[in-house]
């Protein structure tokens, strides 16, 4: 009985150390030929240290560490400086020295002045029956996205009589 309970208990804390610690993003916005900036939002304010590599193994990751802040919703807008125009980076996070398991990548802009090649991706309806606009867009890999709105349908997921009984609604 003692080595089940042990089991169990070392069990649940391994589980805890693998588990996803970011509930929301990481999303990069804001970029430019050198900047770029993340925004993250993890389970409990925490300190965050995002890794980027123009190498997907990482060999010699670039390091930026900031934290996200209990008044902000434990989220922040981290700053990502001192890149390189024109390049793809591979992207990955710790939260309080535990690797996350998102990743991801971006690609900075081509130097002012320069010309560049954009994909851009333009959706709406995103729920419309089983296709996933998301893992369309995902697939085609643009560099801007502009969503035109539509990001839900709700009433095929309220009950047929919805409009006669308000009380069903959630507020």
């Amino acid at each position: 009985m003692r080595y089940n309970y042990a089991l169990l208990v070392f069990l649940l804390i391994s589980h805890s150390l693998m588990a996803q610690l970011i509930t929301h993003g990481p999303v990069t916005g804001g970029v430019t030929p050198t900047t770029a900036r993340m925004y993250v939002r993890t389970t409990q304010a925490a300190e965050v240290r995002i890794e980027l590599d123009t190498d997907a193994g990482f060999g010699s990751p670039l390091s930026f560490t900031d934290s996200t802040k209990a008044l902000r919703d434990s989220s922040n807008i981290i700053n990502l400086s001192g890149l390189t125009a024109n390049t793809l980076y591979h992207y990955r996070l710790y939260v309080n020295g535990v690797l996350d398991t998102l990743r991801g990548s971006f690609k900075t802009y081509p130097p002012v002045g320069q010309r560049g090649h954009y994909k851009w991706g333009v959706l709406s309806c995103q729920e419309y029956g089983t296709y996933n606009t998301f893992n369309a867009l995902y697939n085609r890999a643009p560099q801007l996205v502009l969503h035109t709105g539509d990001w839900t349908y709700p009433d095929y997921q309220l009950p047929g009589d919805h409009r006669t009984d308000w009380a069903i609604h959630q507020l």
